[in-house]
């Protein structure tokens, strides 16, 4: 399940550096063997830049087709791709 509003979806959309964290402590049943995946921009406010959440991503597994459909899902959701860093953290 992803979720995000249209506003952070065109925040998003205009991010140049997205990060990507997750958690699997978080999770119980039946999401034991998934995560709670977060999608961040960097967002840049009178002059002062911030990472905010954008898209949260709730998954019942790891496995590489599962992740390559939650980054098409985002990616179709955005207007345009702006993104030309992406940083991704794995525990």
């Amino acid at each position: 399940m992803v979720f995000a509003t249209h506003k952070q979806l065109e925040l998003l959309s205009s991010c140049k550096r997205w990060f990507l964290d997750a958690t699997f402590s978080a999770l119980g049943d039946p999401f034991t063997s998934g995560q709670f995946e977060f999608i961040h921009g960097f967002v840049t406010n009178d002059g002062v830049e911030k990472q905010l959440s954008m898209v949260f991503t709730l998954m019942s597994r790891r496995r590489t087709e599962d992740y390559v459909k939650v980054f098409t899902a985002a990616r179709d959701a955005l207007v345009s791709v702006n993104v030309e860093n992406f940083v991704m953290n794995f525990e």
